[in-house]
């Protein structure tokens, strides 16, 4: 079973707070800077490998429902997809990272990665395995911030 942790932490560049993705202890722009490295070198611009920034807190964390598949309009590009991730510069949609997202009873899973603007037979993401998680300790982190709010109100 795969483990997620999702951090809010300061986009220095843009001045407001993103949601890193972390999965098995490793950031998931890494596991895509590996995925893409060779395509992006193929193109001369080996820096757009990975070069990707999370969503605001508000779409991800409860009561959002990205993270089951359900997201905010403002961030479906792609039928039956969600971004994940998106471009560095803080506009949605410039270069994001979808993932078809299944909800089942027990378990959650990540699969079918996607970068839309580039050509699937070009860029894929077939070296990418599903990764999946735990429904309960994915659940847990989707509610974590949440829940520190409540504390710190009482």
């Amino acid at each position: 079973m795969d483990k997620i942790e999702l951090r809010k932490v300061l986009c220095k560049e843009e001045g407001y707070e993103v949601v890193e993705i972390i999965i098995n202890n490793r950031k998931l722009t890494e596991i895509l800077k590996e995925v893409e490295k060779p395509y992006a070198e193929e193109e001369g611009h080996p820096d757009l490998a990975g070069r990707y920034l999370g969503i605001i807190p508000k779409y991800v964390f409860y009561p959002s429902e990205l993270l089951f598949g359900n997201p905010d309009p403002v961030l479906v590009y792609s039928e039956g997809k969600v971004t994940v991730l998106d471009c560095p510069c803080g506009c949605y949609g410039c270069w994001p990272i979808e993932v078809k997202i299944s909800v089942l009873e027990d378990t959650v899973i990540w699969s079918a990665f996607e970068q839309p603007h580039r050509s699937l037979e070009k860029w894929t993401y077939e070296g990418m395995r599903p990764f999946i998680f735990s429904r309960e300790q994915y659940e847990s982190e989707w509610k974590k911030y949440e829940v520190e709010a409540e504390k710190n109100s009482i």
